[in-house]
């Protein structure tokens, strides 16, 4: 009995470390079956739920990280060292899993087919590591494109003021400010994306968290810089006229 709430917990422990979409999939498909499994008699039928349910756990997880594979392939503004690291990473994931997975669906031993069950959260931390570092470097990705698309619209606003003999008020200097704090950022959190490692979950919790951090406030910046170049396309506008009248 002990043994077998200890697994139960095993496999629901992982809750807490999953995002509420993720979780909600992940405990909502398995809740049923694990509840059979707890509730069953006999050794033939909790090995029947138990081979359901991890090839389910082990095919949901080679889905996402093929998702992931997609995202990373995208995210044309993170160092290809650190997205690589990550895409061989996750190739030797989804082989092991794919391994895995045959290994559980011919294991007719109820205890190694728990043990081979519960590796598949302690062994492979694919929403703990992997899945979080591909989204994250994503949006890193992401919000450098913006970065750029923010920088040339300063171009832009600058050869403009040149053009009417104008002043900057001070509206494109404070977005360049906050342009540069963003990159700043942004690099923070590619370095902690780039240091969570399978072997150590709880710190990569840690650092997905303070990278999650940095990625809220970079957004919050470049949101902030482009109010500010708003602001200095009227000021110009308001210049221009000006100068007209």
């Amino acid at each position: 009995m002990f043994r077998k709430i200890i697994f139960t917990l095993t496999i629901i422990s992982l809750v807490s470390c999953l995002s509420l979409p993720v979780m909600a999939q992940e405990i909502g498909s398995d809740t049923e079956v694990i509840k059979e499994y707890v509730d069953s008699k006999f050794d033939a039928a909790k090995i029947a739920i138990l081979k359901t349910l991890g090839k389910n756990m082990i095919q949901r997880r080679i889905n996402i990280l093929s998702t992931g594979q997609n995202l990373l392939a995208k995210a044309n503004l993170v160092a290809d060292n650190v997205k690589n690291v990550l895409n061989d990473e996750i190739d030797d994931t989804i082989t092991n899993l794919s391994s895995l997975k045959d290994s559980i669906d011919s294991e007719e031993d109820l205890d190694a087919l728990r043990s081979k069950v519960e590796s598949i959260v302690v062994d492979y931390r694919v929403y703990i590591v992997q899945l979080p570092k591909a989204h994250g470097l994503a949006l890193i990705s992401h919000y450098r494109t913006i970065s750029t698309k923010l920088d040339e619209m300063i171009e832009k606003l600058t050869d403009k003021l040149d053009e009417l003999g104008l002043s900057d008020d001070g509206a494109i200097e404070d977005a360049k400010a906050l342009i540069s704090s963003a990159s700043a950022k942004l690099d923070q959190a590619e370095d902690k994306f780039d240091e969570m490692q399978i072997q150590w979950p709880d710190k990569a919790i840690t650092l997905n968290l303070e990278a999650r951090g940095l990625l809220i406030d970079a957004k919050g910046d470049l949101h902030d810089a482009f109010v500010k170049l708003k602001e200095a396309v009227s000021n110009i506008k308001d210049s221009a006229e000006e100068e007209e009248e």
